[in-house]
């Protein structure tokens, strides 16, 4: 089976129509896009790991997001930030949110299940366990233009650990933007060691290997965000930091959307592959 173009909107708008209907492979579950109080769809579905899949559709055409929370299930904001999230209709484009991707470590609020989920991600490689590869399989049928995994950090980013930033690609136009979201977020945080600081993603090759955001940036070349917040400070600080990143990345490639034309490889960055994509597709359950 072949992967989705990311340049042919009719095949996209064929997956988000079949994201409806569970002809994707992922199971329906009901409607309700004003409420949001059932999903679109349940990836895993008749296993202990089923977790839901929520959509919204802007009033305007546009790009598509995809909002990843719950990667690690100890790391509240990241998931209950991407469940409000899924509530949330941007004005042009399309959000696809899994809001608890990990739904047994959510469950059990413990950081793994099963091993650690943002290990499994190879690249190069098949996912390592049947969840990490149904989660590549929607980011292959998906096609996203923009990815964000929400996730927390034990430490700030000013003190070596990865809290209070946001990681990002290195393509090409990506760097001002992300520095001008980070830069409205942090007029609004008083104390200067809680700002937010952006770095690039680590290349392929440096440790941790394995991690979801990596090999979607330099495998499938997605642009691919990696959000964290530091556990220390309070619940609904960290909750708002992730929805306006989140917001103002998406809203940021909206932008560049309008000014331009064509498919997204126009626009600074690179297409998947379709030829890697298509073999590893192959291979996924």
């Amino acid at each position: 089976m072949q992967p989705l173009g990311l340049s042919d909107r009719t095949s996209r708008r064929s997956f988000m129509k079949a994201i409806s209907t569970g002809v994707i492979g992922l199971c329906t579950a009901g409607k309700g896009a004003a409420a949001r109080s059932q999903p679109d769809t349940v990836l895993r579905k008749g296993t202990t790991q089923a977790t839901p899949i929520f959509q919204n559709s802007g009033r305007e055409s546009g790009q598509t997001a995809l909002i990843i929370g719950g990667v690690h299930g100890n790391e509240r904001a990241g998931y209950l930030a991407a469940e409000q999230l899924a509530r949330w209709t941007p004005p042009r484009g399309k959000t696809v949110v899994v809001p608890r991707a990990n739904a047994v470590a959510v469950a059990n609020e413990t950081r793994e299940a099963n091993g650690d989920l943002n290990r499994q991600f190879p690249v190069g490689k098949r996912p390592t366990t049947p969840l990490a590869r149904a989660l590549w399989r929607l980011i292959e049928r998906t096609q996203p233009d923009v990815l964000l995994d929400l996730h927390e950090s034990t430490g700030r980013y000013i003190d070596g650990k990865l809290g209070q930033s946001i990681a990002y690609p290195p393509f090409d136009g990506v760097r001002s933007g992300v520095n001008q979201v980070v830069s409205r977020l942090n007029r609004s945080i008083d104390r200067a060691e809680n700002r937010f600081h952006a770095r690039e993603l680590p290349r392929p090759g440096t440790d941790p290997s394995g991690v979801l955001v990596k090999r979607a940036a330099f495998e499938g070349r997605v642009p691919a965000y990696l959000i964290e917040t530091y556990t220390e400070l309070e619940l609904s600080e960290r909750v708002r930091y992730h929805k306006t990143l989140t917001k103002g990345v998406i809203q940021n490639l909206s932008s560049r959307d309008e000014h331009h034309s064509g498919s997204p490889s126009t626009n600074g960055w690179s297409p998947y592959d379709t030829r890697r994509t298509s073999e590893l597709f192959d291979q996924l359950p």
